[in-house]
Parts: structure tokens; C-alpha cells; sequence
């Protein structure tokens, strides 16, 4: 018998029996393919064509190896896993130093950010020389402290992952307050230093003259500290703010079954509700300055309660996927709130001109250092509570 094979589209042939089965044996010709014999109209498998005496090794190995059942994790089963993720470890990996990333870049612009000077715009924090004409050296840190931080948050972001980048980050908040002590520190040295000159040998009049700039700088450093104290408390509690704000969010994103953090953002939503309030009724007060600051202050806090009702929304019981998505809003939220609170501070005072557009400038400056460095404590307790990526099973 005659047989005629279709391969690449083409008839070939005539092929013998005996040809067919050797190649359907070795491998050489698929069980599937389309052939005919002289007088067959149609064009058939093979196999249906010449009924073979044995199977080809592939389908005899299929039918000796029964298969086993491919086991899915049912979906309760799923929806119960504490460690279920959202993305590939090296994707969440990848995400959480992009925010440290962005925390340090938006220190580096809190440091870069012009402000007008007695000679023209320019970086105030590179002003040394009248910065410590009357404060101590001291207070230069500080003013390279947002550059510097930027640097060390990015190298922490890029560099460390898990629980060791969570520890660097606390680190960093802590060296603020070092700085703002050894500052204060300073200036009290300064003053006791000039009561000894003034009390010491030779006339009075030349005792005060040399310690008349001790004492003023000390004082200055003194006040500059107590200033600073003032500043820290204020980061402090912005810090706690951002913190209860954000960290659910995180957390859910990344696990959407982890309960703890479910019941965190509830716990911390009651709080945040009543800041959130009374912050509204004092921004309602802002109208009188100005319809549009108070406009922008009230759609920023408004933002902002809306991403604590996600997290109220976003209960342990909710579905991974959903659960995720909610998470996401809910950061997507507090984010843009935080951004409209910002440009309020630097859109007011440029449209009024002026020491309003100067002062503005500061303002907003300062705005960018406060939210970098009150973000840097909620990604460095993300990582303590996450982790390393790569050490948590992917089963998502």
C-alpha cells in the first residue's frame, strides 16, 4: 500500500508501510500527521490511515505513566495564608528601594531647594559664614544634614534589604536629635566659657569685650537648640503620623492577608480621624488668608481621611486581590493629600508677591524636609516587619 505524507504543507510520497513504521518508532514522524492512501478522498492522521501494531515511544510512555494530578492550592486555602504576596520577591524587592530612593531624592531637593538671600536666590544651607557668625560650627551639620541624609538614605535603599535596611533607617532618624544636643551642647559651653573670662583676672571692661562674642554666640547656639527641640517634637509627631498612616498600607499591599496589619490600620485610624478633624477645622480657618491655600489645605486633608476609611474598608476578611488593590488606593490617597498640603504652602504665597512669595519658599522648603524625613521611619518598620523578600515562600 501506497501511503502519502503531508510535510511542510506539501504532499510527499509514495512511502511503504514498513517506512511509515520505522519512523513513527524512531520518533522521526508525529502521530498527527496528515496522510492518504490511492483511492482515499480525504486526508487523515496517520494513525487512523495505518492502525499501528505498537504505539510510537511517546504515547507508550504516556500510557505505562499514568499522569499525577496537578495539586492547586484550593482557594480557601490561599485566602488564609498570612504570607501571601502580591509580587515575585525580586519585584517587591525592586519596590521597596524605589522608595528609598524617592525618600532620598526628595532630601537632596529639600537641600537644593532655592530660597531668596540678601544677595539673590540661592541654596541657604551652603551659607556657612553667616550662618555661623553668631551660632556655633556646630550648626553646620545641620544644615548639610538634608544632602546628607539624601545620600545615606538612597546608599541604605540601594545597597541593604530586609530587616538590616529597617535598622539602618532607624539609625537615621536618631541622628537628627544627636545633632540638635551637640548643638545646644556647644552654645552652653560657649556661655559658661564667657562668665569665667568675665569674672577672671584683668579689667572689667576688657573681660567683657572679649566674652561679649562668647556670650552672644552661646546664647544663639542656646536658642538655635531650643528652636531645633521645637522642630524635632514637630517631626516627631509628623513621623507618628505618617507612620500610622502609611505602614497598613504597605503592608496590606505587599501581604494582603496579614491580619495584624489590618488591625493596626483600624487601631490607628481612630486616631487619625480625630488629628485629621480637628487639622480640618483648622484648615477651615485658613479660608480667611486665602481661597485658594484653604481650598487646596482642605482637598489635601480630605485626601487624606479618605485613605484612613480605605484602611477601615480594607478588612482582614477581604480577599487577597482586592485587598491589595484597596491597600494601594489607600497609599495612592494619603500621597496625593500630602502633595496638595505641600503646594499649598508654595502656591499662596507666589501669588501674593512679595515677603509672602519669600516666605512661601522657605515654607515649602521646609515642608519637603519634614515629609523626607518623616517618611524614612515607615519604610525602616515596612522592612522590620517584612523582612527580605526572598525569605518569604512565593505563593501568590
Amino acid at each position: 500500500m501506497k501511503i502519502f505524507l503531508v510535510q511542510d504543507g506539501e504532499p510527499e510520497g509514495p512511502f511503504t508501510e514498513e517506512e511509515i513504521r520505522a519512523q513513527l518508532k524512531s520518533g522521526e514522524l508525529d502521530a498527527g500527521t496528515f496522510a492518504t492512501v490511492e483511492g482515499m478522498a480525504e486526508w487523515k492522521p496517520v494513525t487512523e490511515v495505518l492502525p499501528l501494531a505498537e504505539p510510537p515511544p511517546s504515547m507508550a510512555t504516556t500510557a505505562a505513566e499514568p499522569l499525577e494530578p496537578v495539586v492547586e492550592p484550593e482557594a480557601d486555602e490561599l485566602n488564609d495564608d498570612p504570607d501571601v504576596r502580591r509580587y515575585e520577591p525580586e519585584h517587591e524587592e525592586r519596590l521597596r528601594t524605589y522608595g528609598w530612593l524617592a525618600v532620598g531624592g526628595l532630601y537632596l531637593l529639600a537641600f537644593f531647594w532655592p530660597t531668596q538671600l540678601a544677595g539673590g536666590w540661592g541654596v541657604v544651607n551652603l551659607k556657612f559664614g553667616a550662618a555661623t557668625e553668631f551660632l556655633p560650627g556646630t550648626i553646620i551639620p545641620l544644615m548639610l544634614w538634608p544632602a546628607i541624609a539624601g545620600l545615606a538614605v538612597g546608599a541604605v535603599g540601594f545597597l541593604l534589604n530586609g530587616r538590616w535596611r529597617g535598622v539602618a533607617g532607624l539609625f537615621l532618624c536618631v541622628i537628627p536629635l544627636v545633632l540638635m544636643l551637640v548643638l545646644g551642647g556647644d552654645g552652653f559651653v560657649k556661655i559658661m566659657d564667657a562668665m569665667q573670662q568675665m569674672s577672671g583676672a584683668g579689667s572689667p571692661g576688657e573681660a567683657a569685650k572679649k566674652s561679649a562674642s562668647g556670650l552672644i554666640g552661646g546664647f544663639f547656639g542656646i536658642g538655635a537648640a531650643f528652636l531645633l527641640a521645637w522642630v524635632v517634637l514637630a517631626g516627631i509627631l509628623s513621623t507618628i503620623y505618617f507612620a500610622m498612616l502609611c505602614i497598613p498600607h504597605g503592608v496590606r499591599h505587599l501581604r494582603p492577608n496579614n491580619s495584624k496589619a489590618a488591625y493596626f490600620g483600624i487601631v490607628a485610624g481612630v486616631i487619625l480621624i480625630l488629628i485629621q478633624l480637628v487639622g480640618l477645622i483648622m484648615t477651615l480657618l485658613s479660608l480667611f488668608g486665602g481661597i485658594l491655600v484653604g481650598l487646596m489645605m482642605i482637598a489635601g486633608m480630605g485626601l487624606q481621611i479618605a485613605s484612613v476609611i480605605v484602611a477601615f474598608a480594607n478588612t482582614p476578611s477581604r480577599l487577597p486581590k482586592p485587598a491589595a488593590k484597596r491597600a494601594l488606593w489607600g497609599m495612592g490617597l494619603a500621597g496625593g493629600g500630602l502633595a496638595f498640603m505641600l503646594l499649598a504652602l508654595l502656591v499662596g504665597g507666589i501669588l501674593d508677591g512679595g515677603v509672602q512669595a519669600t516666605l512661601s519658599m522657605y515654607l515649602f522648603k521646609l515642608g519637603l524636609w519634614y515629609t523626607a524625613a518623616a517618611l524614612v521611619f515607615p519604610l525602616a518598620m515596612l522592612d522590620l516587619w517584612l523582612g527580605n523578600a526572598a525569605d518569604t515562600p512565593q505563593n501568590n
